[in-house]
């Protein structure tokens, strides 16, 4: 297989750094929290860059009551808000990435919406996209379509339609044709997404990784 990510991504172990916009009701702004629970606003918000990352993952969502809510109008929020984040993030040589949420705001099914609203990279989890429906085909398909988009994958292992964080290879996802779907040129970074205590789980999932690549 020809195309090789550019290395792991950076991880930011022990730290919560979410990031978040406030396009209406507030004015607009960004926001993390420092591990005590502080908020840091503007420009102090850069924390990832200072431990080495490069790009970072969002859950384009709301916590807004669907059946009481406007979707289109929650939805329009949402999008504001990417595009609010993705500004911010560039203007610091940061990349977001939003990931597809299974039975959310924005599943896999909806990004072309976002894609066609927003500059805004993805984060492609295959187990989200395998809860809502999609098979290896299926997601083999929208990474030959949106391959472009897609800068980062969580490479989530699964047997069904559940969120099973399995060792990778260990479920019946077939990584080899979602990985021969990328452009020939894809320069992306992945993260084996694995539930376990037990590390030989994780060197088995990266050694077959690595023959898959």
């Amino acid at each position: 297989m020809r195309r090789r990510p550019r290395g792991a991504p950076a991880v930011l172990v022990g730290h919560r750094v979410p990031v978040r916009a406030r396009p209406r009701g507030g004015g607009s702004g960004t926001a993390s929290r420092n591990r005590d629970g502080t908020r840091v606003r503007g420009d102090e918000g850069r924390r990832p860059r200072e431990f080495g990352a490069t790009k970072g993952v969002v859950h384009a969502s709301s916590s807004a009551w669907k059946p009481a809510c406007d979707a289109e109008e929650i939805g329009s929020n949402v999008v504001e808000s990417v595009n609010a984040l993705d500004e911010f993030a560039r203007e610091r040589d940061f990349e977001l990435c939003v990931e597809n949420i299974p039975d959310g705001w924005f599943s896999v099914h909806d990004f072309d919406g976002l894609f066609a609203e927003t500059d805004a990279s993805m984060t492609l989890d295959t187990g989200h996209a395998r809860m809502d429906g999609l098979d290896s085909g299926d997601i083999a398909a929208f990474v030959e379509r949106h391959g472009d988009r897609i800068s980062h994958f969580h490479l989530n292992d699964t047997r069904r339609a559940k969120d099973e964080h399995l060792p990778f290879g260990a479920g019946t996802l077939d990584f080899r044709a979602i990985f021969d779907a990328l452009p020939d040129d894809w320069e992306g970074t992945l993260s084996l997404e694995v539930f376990t205590l037990d590390y030989g789980y994780i060197e088995t999932s990266k050694a077959y990784l690595d023959e898959l690549l």
